[in-house]
């Protein structure tokens, strides 16, 4: 059993990961780098911290925020993030009015995931939807993954994965069950 695992977002009303309007739950956590990957802030297991220059307003509330003084300034007024003093604390993701700092990754249970996912069920009846497992990788979190198709399925809800099935057979054979795509 699965206690928690990082999820990079859930995203809802999507039309392109299955039939009908679905909620997307991606997985943080990919062993392979593909050059055509979809979602490369995914790749990484844990939450990992993000930086949009193009959103920065360059306010430095972020760099104050900062414990570790692991923040600072280019020439520009952009920032730089020394990885060595980083620890991760998303701290400066949680000062960022412009959310140029953000945070990739939140670990979550199952139970809060089909938090968010139920609160779509009239769309997924009404447009034969449902919800759709991705990622990163599906198949790094499959006892996680079984444990939400599970919940998903006793919701009644339509299920599918998207993959690229890098991973032993067994991972893979315990979702299938729980699977309508």
């Amino acid at each position: 059993m699965a206690d928690k695992t990082c999820i990079l977002r859930i995203e809802k009303i999507s039309i392109r990961d299955g039939n009908g309007m679905r909620t997307v739950v991606f997985f943080k956590g990919c062993p392979l780098r593909c050059a055509w990957c979809s979602t490369p802030e995914s790749h990484k297991t844990g939450p990992e911290i993000g930086y949009q220059a193009s959103k920065c307003m360059r306010c430095g509330r972020c760099i104050r925020k900062c414990p570790e003084g692991a923040l600072r300034q280019d020439t520009e007024g952009f920032v730089i993030r020394d990885q060595e003093k980083c620890t991760s604390c998303m701290r400066c993701t949680k000062v960022c009015p412009p959310h140029a700092m953000k945070c990739y990754g939140t670990y979550m249970t199952v139970g809060e995931a089909m938090k968010i996912i139920l609160r779509d069920t009239v769309f997924y009846y009404h447009s034969g939807g449902g919800v759709t497992l991705s990622g990163g990788d599906v198949l790094l979190h499959s006892e996680f993954a079984e444990e939400l198709l599970k919940e998903c399925k006793d919701s009644a809800l339509n299920t599918t994965i998207e993959t690229e099935l890098y991973g032993d057979f067994q991972r893979i054979e315990k979702l299938v069950p729980w699977l309508d795509t």
